[in-house]
Protein backbone atom coordinates (compact mmCIF):
# COMPACT_ATOMS: atom_id res chain seq x y z
CA UNK A 1 0.00 0.00 0.00
CA UNK A 2 3.00 2.48 -0.92
CA UNK A 3 0.31 4.26 -3.28
CA UNK A 4 -1.48 5.87 -0.69
CA UNK A 5 1.16 8.54 -0.15
CA UNK A 6 1.92 9.61 -4.15
CA UNK A 7 -2.29 9.80 -4.16
CA UNK A 8 -2.66 12.01 -1.46
CA UNK A 9 0.38 14.09 -3.07
CA UNK A 10 -1.20 14.02 -6.46
CA UNK A 11 -4.57 15.27 -5.03
CA UNK A 12 -2.71 18.14 -3.41
CA UNK A 13 -1.22 18.85 -6.94
CA UNK A 14 -3.66 18.99 -9.17
CA UNK A 15 -6.26 20.97 -6.61
CA UNK A 16 -3.73 23.76 -6.46
CA UNK A 17 -3.19 23.69 -10.73
CA UNK A 18 -7.25 22.86 -10.89
CA UNK A 19 -8.04 26.07 -8.52
CA UNK A 20 -6.47 28.96 -10.43
CA UNK A 21 -6.45 27.72 -13.79
CA UNK A 22 -10.29 27.50 -14.67
CA UNK A 23 -12.77 25.35 -12.21
CA UNK A 24 -15.02 27.67 -10.24
CA UNK A 25 -16.21 26.48 -6.33
CA UNK A 26 -19.45 27.78 -4.96
CA UNK A 27 -19.24 31.01 -3.68
CA UNK A 28 -22.72 31.41 -1.80
CA UNK A 29 -24.79 28.49 -0.47
CA UNK A 30 -28.02 29.60 -1.43
CA UNK A 31 -31.41 27.66 -0.91
CA UNK A 32 -33.49 28.38 -3.95
CA UNK A 33 -33.21 28.87 -7.59
CA UNK A 34 -34.80 32.19 -8.81
CA UNK A 35 -38.65 32.17 -10.05
CA UNK A 36 -37.11 33.73 -13.48
CA UNK A 37 -33.84 31.17 -13.99
CA UNK A 38 -33.63 29.00 -16.91
CA UNK A 39 -33.52 24.96 -17.05
CA UNK A 40 -30.69 24.26 -19.43
CA UNK A 41 -30.01 20.40 -20.74
CA UNK A 42 -27.78 18.46 -18.43
CA UNK A 43 -25.69 15.59 -20.16
CA UNK A 44 -24.41 13.02 -18.18
CA UNK A 45 -20.88 12.23 -19.63
CA UNK A 46 -20.92 8.81 -21.47
CA UNK A 47 -17.02 8.14 -20.52
CA UNK A 48 -17.41 8.82 -17.08
CA UNK A 49 -20.68 6.65 -16.49
CA UNK A 50 -18.84 3.19 -15.53
CA UNK A 51 -16.30 5.42 -13.27
CA UNK A 52 -19.42 7.01 -11.44
CA UNK A 53 -18.39 4.68 -8.18
CA UNK A 54 -14.95 4.39 -7.97
CA UNK A 55 -13.39 7.60 -9.11
CA UNK A 56 -9.55 9.21 -7.78
CA UNK A 57 -11.63 12.05 -6.41
CA UNK A 58 -11.52 11.54 -2.45
CA UNK A 59 -12.27 14.53 -1.45
CA UNK A 60 -15.99 15.96 -1.59
CA UNK A 61 -15.74 18.28 -4.40
CA UNK A 62 -17.92 20.71 -6.68
CA UNK A 63 -16.11 22.21 -9.92
CA UNK A 64 -17.14 23.83 -13.10
CA UNK A 65 -14.87 23.30 -16.00
CA UNK A 66 -14.23 25.78 -18.28
CA UNK A 67 -11.16 24.78 -20.35
CA UNK A 68 -9.49 22.04 -21.87
CA UNK A 69 -6.06 21.92 -19.95
CA UNK A 70 -8.10 21.38 -16.90
CA UNK A 71 -10.37 19.14 -17.68
CA UNK A 72 -7.18 16.93 -19.18
CA UNK A 73 -5.67 17.64 -15.32
CA UNK A 74 -9.00 16.77 -13.50
CA UNK A 75 -9.70 14.08 -15.73
CA UNK A 76 -6.23 12.48 -14.40
CA UNK A 77 -7.79 12.59 -11.41
CA UNK A 78 -10.97 11.13 -11.99
CA UNK A 79 -9.90 7.77 -13.49
CA UNK A 80 -6.89 7.53 -11.11
CA UNK A 81 -7.69 3.98 -10.03
CA UNK A 82 -7.65 2.95 -13.15
CA UNK A 83 -4.96 1.24 -15.70
CA UNK A 84 -4.95 1.92 -18.43
CA UNK A 85 -6.26 5.52 -18.02
CA UNK A 86 -9.34 5.93 -20.26
CA UNK A 87 -8.17 8.95 -22.81
CA UNK A 88 -9.60 12.41 -21.92
CA UNK A 89 -13.36 12.66 -23.69
CA UNK A 90 -13.43 16.04 -25.84
CA UNK A 91 -15.23 18.35 -24.86
CA UNK A 92 -16.19 21.90 -27.00
CA UNK A 93 -15.82 24.22 -24.11
CA UNK A 94 -16.64 27.28 -26.65
CA UNK A 95 -20.40 25.90 -26.04
CA UNK A 96 -20.53 23.70 -23.06
CA UNK A 97 -18.80 23.14 -19.55
CA UNK A 98 -18.72 20.37 -17.52
CA UNK A 99 -19.59 19.81 -13.82
CA UNK A 100 -18.02 17.66 -11.45
CA UNK A 101 -19.23 16.65 -8.17
CA UNK A 102 -17.28 14.07 -5.86
CA UNK A 103 -18.95 12.79 -2.70
CA UNK A 104 -15.41 12.16 -1.61
CA UNK A 105 -14.24 8.68 0.04
CA UNK A 106 -16.85 6.88 1.50
CA UNK A 107 -16.11 3.28 3.73
CA UNK A 108 -18.14 0.72 1.96
CA UNK A 109 -20.73 0.81 -1.11
CA UNK A 110 -24.30 2.29 -1.43
CA UNK A 111 -23.26 6.17 -2.06
CA UNK A 112 -24.32 7.72 -5.03
CA UNK A 113 -23.68 11.52 -6.55
CA UNK A 114 -26.09 13.36 -9.17
CA UNK A 115 -26.45 16.32 -10.83
CA UNK A 116 -30.12 16.62 -10.91
CA UNK A 117 -30.67 20.15 -12.75
CA UNK A 118 -28.98 23.66 -13.68
CA UNK A 119 -30.62 26.61 -13.84
CA UNK A 120 -29.42 29.85 -15.32
CA UNK A 121 -29.81 33.58 -15.45
CA UNK A 122 -28.04 35.83 -16.81
CA UNK A 123 -24.64 34.61 -16.71
CA UNK A 124 -24.96 32.51 -13.36
CA UNK A 125 -25.83 29.20 -12.43
CA UNK A 126 -28.17 27.25 -10.12
CA UNK A 127 -26.60 23.59 -9.70
CA UNK A 128 -28.36 20.83 -7.35
CA UNK A 129 -26.58 17.91 -6.29
CA UNK A 130 -28.34 15.26 -4.40
CA UNK A 131 -25.84 12.81 -2.24
CA UNK A 132 -27.21 9.21 -1.66
CA UNK A 133 -26.50 7.28 1.13
CA UNK A 134 -27.14 3.63 2.22
CA UNK A 135 -29.72 3.36 5.27
CA UNK A 136 -29.14 1.22 8.10
CA UNK A 137 -30.38 -1.70 7.09
CA UNK A 138 -28.55 -1.93 3.64
CA UNK A 139 -26.66 -4.44 2.54
CA UNK A 140 -23.20 -3.10 1.16
CA UNK A 141 -20.39 -3.63 -0.57
CA UNK A 142 -17.44 -3.70 1.86
CA UNK A 143 -14.95 -1.71 0.02
CA UNK A 144 -13.83 2.05 -0.66
CA UNK A 145 -15.82 3.98 -2.74
CA UNK A 146 -15.66 7.55 -4.53
CA UNK A 147 -18.45 8.12 -5.92
CA UNK A 148 -18.53 11.25 -9.04
CA UNK A 149 -21.16 12.64 -11.17
CA UNK A 150 -19.61 14.49 -14.40
CA UNK A 151 -22.09 16.26 -16.74
CA UNK A 152 -21.73 18.73 -19.39
CA UNK A 153 -24.33 22.17 -19.57
CA UNK A 154 -24.24 24.72 -22.10
CA UNK A 155 -21.59 27.54 -21.11
CA UNK A 156 -22.44 30.21 -18.75
CA UNK A 157 -19.40 32.83 -17.44
CA UNK A 158 -20.88 33.82 -14.18
CA UNK A 159 -21.09 32.03 -11.10
CA UNK A 160 -21.90 28.52 -10.15
CA UNK A 161 -24.19 27.96 -6.72
CA UNK A 162 -24.26 24.74 -5.55
CA UNK A 163 -27.70 23.52 -3.92
CA UNK A 164 -26.78 20.83 -1.93
CA UNK A 165 -29.54 18.04 -1.16
CA UNK A 166 -28.72 14.68 0.55
CA UNK A 167 -31.06 11.42 0.96
CA UNK A 168 -30.93 7.79 2.37
CA UNK A 169 -31.81 4.78 1.14
CA UNK A 170 -34.54 3.35 3.01
CA UNK A 171 -33.70 -0.91 3.03
CA UNK A 172 -35.52 -3.73 5.17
Amino acid sequence: MHYRPRLLVSAFLVAAIIGPLGCNAAPDNPTDIPDNAHPVLVQPLPEAESLRFYSGITTQQRLVVRDSATWATLWQQIVAPYQPAPAVPSIDFAGNVVIVAAMGTRNTGGYSITVDDVHTLADDAWISITEQSPGSGCIVTDALTAPVAVVVVPRFAGRAMFLEHTSQTTCQ
